[in-house]
């Protein structure tokens, strides 16, 4: 059947002449030039088809519908028929462009042939002519190129037409590539994770399918997590050993300190208990020299007796002898080492000419005695002690603005 009323703003054919008309189980289909379309009732537009029952449509083919759901494609050379899920060729040619199958009985049907002629189809030739499918796409080699790249070929059984082929990886892209004639995909540089790659042919619906996954690097892999999952661990444990030691030795510290604290003081304490005792001490044989001194010029003022003068004599001898006694200045001597230590050392080794008399005049000089103190602890008048000072002074070496009682008490 052939129509030209057609425009193709209107109807969406691919031409307004030599177009075809024909029914496919209820269904209308129109072969315009080299596109096939079917009628919706309801829909103005018509709807372009590549596909009808599962069946590849192309070019020039023309579709001619059989008994029942049979639907025959008439090619350049061959004639094929389609009845359910089988397909059978037929090496026979229908004359072009009148292209006609007279269905005769179920399973039986004749064509009228381009050399002249009839050829009849009968039920029991079908299983000598069944041929398979057009088969689907085919994964031939999948190769690991760089870094998590994968290069995948793949064919199509097909050698009749160029195949064209679609791809997708499901996990990383969207939805179906375009149709395209590449044979080889490849993919760079994929995240880890599990990946599903497919293909499909314009031949047939079948998808082939490879499953694939892509590993984490080493430092994301289960066991860099043990070795990290280790790792805090340890440093946790290292940080909290290193706190803790450090806690201990801060207390070990404070206890050092605080037993430091209680030693000084206790020293302190010890000390100004000496430096009482000292001074005391000191105190004490002062009044007592100054005492005797007091009986001595008493006793030097009582009227002279004829028969007394050798026993005054003797008392006033003893008076002298209270008055600079050598015991006195051993205990003293004694006290005052307990709380200067080697005073007595450091100073002799330093000025090797002292005399024992000049080291007892530092010591008293160290305890911030007056001359006058001084003179009673020596039993010597204030100008004797004077002249001791400028004899110690001259022996130390002290220039004449410098303080001698300020030096000792700094030494």
């Amino acid at each position: 059947m052939r129509k030209s009323a057609a425009s193709e703003s209107d109807s969406g054919l691919s031409t307004e002449f030599n177009f075809h008309i024909f029914s496919v189980n209820d269904t209308f289909v129109i072969h315009s030039d080299t596109s096939f379309f079917i009628y919706q009732e309801g829909v103005r537009d018509l709807q372009k088809i590549r596909r009808l029952g599962g069946i590849s449509l192309e070019g020039e083919a023309r579709v001619l519908p059989g008994l029942d759901r049979d639907i025959f494609i008439s090619g350049k050379k061959e004639l094929l028929f389609y009845r359910d899920t089988s397909a059978f060729r037929l090496e026979i040619q229908l004359i072009s462009g009148y292209e006609k199958v007279v269905g005769l009985e179920k399973g039986t049907y004749l064509f009228c042939l381009e050399e002249g002629g009839y050829a009849l189809l009968r039920e029991k030739d079908l299983p000598r002519l069944q041929m398979p499918r057009e088969a689907g796409p085919l994964i031939r080699r999948v190769e690991r190129t760089g870094k998590n790249g994968l290069r995948i070929f793949v064919a199509c059984p097909q050698f009749t037409r160029k195949a064209l082929f679609r791809y997708r990886l499901a996990g990383y892209d969207g939805d179906w590539s375009g149709w395209q004639q590449e044979s080889v995909k490849e993919y760079m540089n994929l995240p880890s994770g599990d990946y599903r790659f497919e293909v499909q042919s314009n031949f047939s619906g079948a998808i082939a399918a490879y499953s694939f996954s892509i590993p984490p690097p080493w430092y994301a892999s289960k066991w860099a997590g043990v070795l990290y999952f280790l790792a805090a661990a340890g440093l946790l444990w290292g940080m909290e050993r290193l706190s803790s030691r450090r806690l201990n030795l801060q207390r070990k510290k404070l206890e050092a300190e605080n037993l430091l604290a209680r030693e000084k003081e206790r020293l302190q304490l010890e000390i100004r208990s000496k430096n009482k005792e000292l001074a005391i001490s000191t105190m004490n044989l002062i009044r007592k020299n100054e005492t005797l001194g007091k009986l001595k010029e008493a006793l030097q003022k009582l009227p002279a007796a004829s028969n007394t003068p050798k026993e005054l004599k003797n008392l006033l001898r003893m008076f002298d002898d209270h008055i600079s006694s050598d015991h006195d200045w051993e205990l003293l001597e004694e006290s005052f080492n307990n709380v200067h230590g080697d005073f007595f050392k450091k100073l002799k080794t330093q000025y090797t000419e002292l005399t024992p008399g000049d080291l007892r005049l530092a010591a008293y000089l160290k305890m911030n005695l007056s001359s006058k103190e001084i003179a009673q602890l020596l039993n010597l008048s204030v100008r004797g002690v004077e002249n001791k000072r400028y004899r110690l002074r001259k022996k130390l070496n002290l220039p004449e603005d410098a303080n001698l009682t300020e030096f000792m008490i700094q030494w």
